[in-house]
């Protein structure tokens, strides 16, 4: 569920609000990396690199070399365009470095809404004939965006009224969900999106502690980012790492 994030050349240059944001986001947010070479300094004002120093000492920094003239990329859109030599090198650069990526499996290229001509989404990048898809991030903040990609609690259609057995497994129902007001179960769903280890953007399966019940919630993935939970009452099968995340061993 980690994230890696290109920045735009034009909006290092300019300190972009949506620049700002992402930092803002990937200083409390282990999950989120952000490509950078200290090549982009010499873009920036020195009010900026200080900006710029403020945050990088709290960010997971994942460097980019400079890409030679062999590695040749498409971008679709051409994000290139209207931009000088320089600043061309710097952006086809972070699209390879996304390309030859595998991990992590969320990638995004953030960039100013007016070098979106085409209003798109996603940005191809094509190599030799393969392409890998990007989520562009354009207009909104970082951090809509972010809240558009968390997880969704759709409990209902699952909710049971009794304890059951379940391929040996002992669940009951999902004590913290209140169809008159679900605040607090989504905010548990959320909790254990954001503490996972695993690498999936939605894995099948997560488990939070829940305080106010005293017991381990299991949610289970239905697609499209949904999950419904359920109280997990069997100790002994919640994972060693969840049980040490939330230091409850036993019931």
């Amino acid at each position: 569920m980690n994230w890696q994030v290109a920045i735009d050349i034009e909006a290092w240059e300019c300190l972009d609000e949506t620049m700002l944001d992402i930092l803002e986001y990937a200083s409390n947010n282990s999950k989120v990396s952000v490509l950078f070479s200290e090549r982009l300094y010499d873009v920036m004002s020195p009010e900026g690199k200080n900006l710029i120093d403020s945050y990088l000492s709290s960010i997971d920094i994942v460097p980019y070399e400079k890409k030679s003239k062999a590695q040749k990329i498409t971008l679709i859109p051409d994000l290139t365009q209207n931009l000088i030599e320089d600043e061309i090198a710097e952006v086809e650069c972070m699209a390879y470095q996304l390309w030859k990526t595998t991990e992590p499996p969320l990638k995004l290229y953030a960039i100013n809404e007016s070098r979106n001509s085409e209003n798109a989404q996603k940005l191809t990048i094509e190599r030799d004939r393969k392409q890998k898809g990007v989520d562009l991030l354009t207009s909104t903040k970082f951090e809509d965006f972010q809240h558009r990609l968390e997880p969704i609690l759709e409990q209902a259609k699952h909710i049971a009224q009794q304890e059951r057995n379940i391929g040996g497994e002992t669940v009951s129902t999902f004590k913290a969900w209140n169809p008159h007001n679900d605040t607090y179960a989504r905010e548990l769903l959320k909790q254990a999106w954001y503490d996972t280890t695993a690498d999936d953007v939605y894995p099948k399966v997560l488990y939070v502690w829940d305080s106010q019940t005293e017991t381990y919630v299991r949610f289970m993935h239905s697609g499209n980012g949904e999950y419904h939970g359920h109280d997990f009452a069997e100790f002994n099968r919640i994972p060693d790492e969840v049980k040490e995340r939330y230091h409850h061993w036993k019931k």
